[in-house]
């Protein structure tokens, strides 16, 4: 057997051949916690840049109107709070993620689309894994409502069957509004009792209006002398 290429660039923290390998075996308990601990503490601060130790950057977009130049209608929302599901639920989505053009935030809840026609309606949410019993389902509900929010319009459910571990919800779909003040909600239910998870990272609810009319076309030039 060949012994290792002393060249070639080897992972940090590897046992590399017999003398890693005792140095590692004549460890003390007390040394081998402590490096354990050491390793687990540096991946937990890698995850934490990319989970809930980090603020969203569009929370500090919310007044910057002047970011959707030309566009007819957006809105972003999150969830304020991590909401116990054991039967029909609507999600809070009342955080305001960047700013708004067209689309009002519910108070309830929720997106309010303020004009008719073409919309890209996307949600997403994060079941959390519960040690709970009951059944392996859960459903997350994209629903389009008519205006007051008491009739469904269109609606997409999105199921999955995690049992107790975690998931993400996720749809996203076009609709054709008939008429301003339609609304937007996500509604869940859970055959388990389980908790939803809020904030930017896990939660997003958005409107996107796809509309080619022209903003403004201002007053046409013509030369006076005429054109060979």
């Amino acid at each position: 057997m060949s012994s290792p290429d002393p060249t070639r660039p080897k992972p940090h923290g590897m046992l590399d051949g017999y003398g890693g390998i005792a140095a590692w075996a004549n460890k003390t308990r007390a040394e081998y916690e402590a490096d354990t601990l050491a390793v687990l503490t540096e991946s937990t601060e890698l995850l934490q840049q990319f989970g809930e130790g980090y603020r969203d950057g569009q929370l500090d977009l919310n007044g910057r109107l002047d970011l959707l130049e030309g566009v007819q209608g957006y809105g972003a929302a999150y969830m304020t709070k991590n909401p116990a599901v054991v039967t029909v639920t609507r999600m809070p989505f009342t955080g305001q993620l960047g700013p708004l053009k067209g689309v009002r935030i519910l108070a309830s809840g929720g997106l309010l689309l303020e004009s008719k026609g073409l919309w890209q309606i996307s949600a997403t949410t994060l079941a959390k894994s519960t040690p709970f019993g009951g059944g392996d389902e859960t459903v997350m509900y994209l629903s389009v409502r008519e205006p007051g929010g008491g009739v469904i319009f269109s609606e997409i459910p999105d199921v999955k069957r995690p049992g107790g571990s975690r998931l993400t919800h996720h749809v996203t779909a076009p609709f054709v509004i008939p008429e301003p003040n339609f609304e937007v909600h996500v509604w869940v239910t859970s055959a388990k009792w389980r908790n939803f998870a809020g904030g930017t990272s896990y939660s997003r609810l958005s409107a996107i209006k796809h509309d080619s009319r022209v903003v403004a076309t201002g007053t046409p030039d013509y030369p006076d002398d005429p054109i060979e």
